[in-house]
């Protein structure tokens, strides 16, 4: 059984245009940096 959880990425202003203003994901450790890798990949 899977016990990640999503979760939700929320931008604003210029991040929000550039990347898009809401994304669910499943990240291994839900931290800031994992967020960043994320959405420049």
């Amino acid at each position: 059984m899977n016990s990640q959880r999503m979760t939700t990425i929320k931008l604003s202003g210029q991040m929000g245009k550039k990347f898009g203003r809401v994304h669910r994901v499943h990240l291994e450790t839900n931290t800031t940096a994992e967020a960043i890798r994320y959405l420049c990949s």
